[in-house]
């Protein structure tokens, strides 16, 4: 082993198995060796050897118990270093050389030097025609392979649809940005050199996130500004899961001629009664047509399997603020949606559609599940370029603000009675945030009295609509209140101190009441009361906004 120049030996004394197995891969020692007939000139070939390499090795011998042992110790799930028993190397025996094992310090330097690396954004654009100056932009990560096969099918089926005769009335910004590993570097920079033109004319961002990287979960997170547009598509779209050879069919109630045969997309089998003959009987005069499980059934399905206050007012959770959503909708006010379908269920479960998750090592997505989320993306991008009435539902931003204040108002009273001199009664709270909701759900139901043919107004309208985002955002914000991240600017959404990767209803009043003492210094009673104060103006100046939406309320 020293002649070859081997820093250390392992033997092994097996007695579970005694037979020794010779190798021919690597020229033997024992084969110089054996040359010399004569035990002294071996010897003298040993020592020659030790000798000429002024080196020495450790030598550790292994039974069959100790390598037993060896194997009990790790764990499957631990990538920890073993530590060596201090019995194998410091016990001294015949064929051990060397001496004991010893610890070296090494002074490790390095050299940091800057470099500039261009990260590119790749666009590409399908223009509008009515109204081509609005658009939505479609984000992904460039060379994500899944994320980018999904776009090119939605690019390639827009296309073929234009051939043939389809003029989208708004435009498509197709996004594959570079750098989303720090810290979205790209995405901010274009953001921030495109700032009056993203204001001015984008509708709506949709983030690909992750894309497909499982056959188990879609989690939607976004703006509730999207909850109607989510819906409808998730309504649209064909499930891609199996029901256990089960009638999985919704019924739909339908008069068809007497020559169409009842018809299922599975194998009939009568069970329990035959419960198809039943449901005959019962509409002697129509049949009733099966249509496949929708999305939107699926997230049906998974809710009913939720318990206590966590169930979800829709299918769009709140927003994730370390998507690159978050960057357009907290910073720039922009409606924003997270799609993405991964193995991981939410803390609540609140999943858009569940099914049992395949085993880790199965990697390989359903051909039916890429379908079903290319279909569910381009029915969202449809409705956002091709009706002429945005589809943005004010009713389900007011029931977020409606829960988040409950939750709140909650949780003030639990932990943070301390301060309520300083911030105010809860009521008062509640009854700010109670006047604001009920001026948003006035305006909808403005907007649902609207003939579905008054096309004229409709530009108004959507006008205001692409503005709505954009009154949750402050850009006077007291220093240091959003201490965990100051780009955002949403006054009820975002992170607060301590809570990482969670999105809390009003973050920067969280921030202030974050682990406070019984007895809060004064300074952060004085801070806490400035910026209720400063929360209530700005709620009181939306109300004004929306007192003023076409004189449907009188201003306060």
């Amino acid at each position: 082993a020293i002649y070859y120049g081997f820093d250390g030996l392992v033997l092994f004394d097996d007695n579970e198995n005694a037979q020794i197995t010779t190798t021919n891969n690597r020229y033997s020692f024992f084969r110089d060796w054996a040359r010399y007939l004569s035990a002294d000139e071996r010897q003298k070939y040993i020592d020659g050897t030790l000798n000429n390499n002024n080196h020495s090795i450790s030598v550790l011998i292994l039974s069959y118990d100790d390598v037993q042992k060896i194997f009990q110790l790790i764990q499957s799930d631990s990538s920890e270093w073993l530590v060596c028993p201090t019995q194998w190397h410091d016990k001294a025996t015949i064929l051990r050389l060397g001496g004991k094992l010893k610890t070296m310090k090494i002074r490790l330097v390095v050299n940091m030097e800057s470099m500039k690396i261009d990260m590119p954004v790749v666009m590409s654009s399908i223009r509008g025609t009515l109204d081509a100056d609005h658009f939505i932009m479609v984000g992904y990560q460039l060379g994500a392979t899944q994320q980018n096969r999904i776009i090119n099918e939605i690019v390639a089926a827009y296309m073929n649809q234009i051939k043939n005769g389809w003029n989208p009335r708004r435009s498509i910004l197709f996004c594959a940005w570079s750098g989303l590993d720090y810290n979205h570097y790209t995405i901010r920079r274009w953001l921030s050199n495109n700032y009056r033109f993203v204001v001015k004319n984008l509708i709506a961002y949709i983030d690909l996130g992750n894309g497909v990287l499982s056959n188990s979960t879609l989690n939607l997170h976004g703006s509730p500004l999207l909850e109607q547009i989510a819906s409808r598509a998730a309504d649209f779209v064909p499930s891609p899961l199996e029901h256990n050879h089960t009638c999985h069919h919704r019924l739909v109630t339908t008069t068809v001629s007497s020559e169409e045969s009842h018809h299922h997309g599975h194998d009939r089998k009568r069970r329990d009664g035959d419960e198809h003959e039943q449901h005959v009987e019962t509409n002697q005069q129509k049949e009733s047509e099966c249509e496949p499980h929708k999305l939107l059934d699926e997230w049906f399905r998974a809710t009913k399997n939720q318990i206590g206050l966590n169930k979800t007012l829709g299918i769009v959770q709140t927003i994730d603020i370390d998507s690159s959503a978050a960057l357009f909708q907290l910073q720039y006010g922009i409606p924003s949606i997270l799609i993405e379908m991964t193995n991981q269920e939410a803390l609540i479960n609140d999943t858009f559609y569940v099914c049992h998750s395949s085993p880790i090592f199965e990697q390989e997505i359903q051909p039916e599940v890429y379908v079903a989320y290319t279909q569910f993306v381009t029915e969202i991008i449809r409705q956002l370029i091709d009706e002429p009435l945005l589809s943005f539902n004010l009713t389900h931003y007011a029931n977020q603000i409606d829960k988040q204040a409950i939750q709140y108002v909650n949780h003030y009273n639990r932990e943070y009675g301390s301060v309520g001199s300083h911030i105010g009664d809860p009521s008062d709270f509640t009854i700010t945030f109670n006047d604001l909701t009920k001026s948003i759900r006035i305006v909808q139901s403005y907007i649902d009295q609207l003939s579905k043919n008054d096309y004229f107004r409709f530009q108004s309208i959507n006008e205001k609509l692409i503005e709505f985002e954009r009154l949750f955002l402050s850009n006077d914000h007291l220093p240091g209140m959003n201490t965990v991240d100051k780009i955002y600017k949403h006054i009820l959404i975002g992170p607060a101190f301590g809570l990482t990767n969670t999105a809390v209803p009003f973050p920067l009043l969280s921030n202030l009441l974050f682990d406070i003492a019984e007895d809060p210094p004064t300074e952060l009673c004085e801070a806490s009361k400035l910026f209720w104060l400063k929360l209530k103006e700005h709620i009181h100046c939306m109300n004004q906004t929306l007192n003023g939406f076409d004189g449907l309320i009188e201003k306060i």
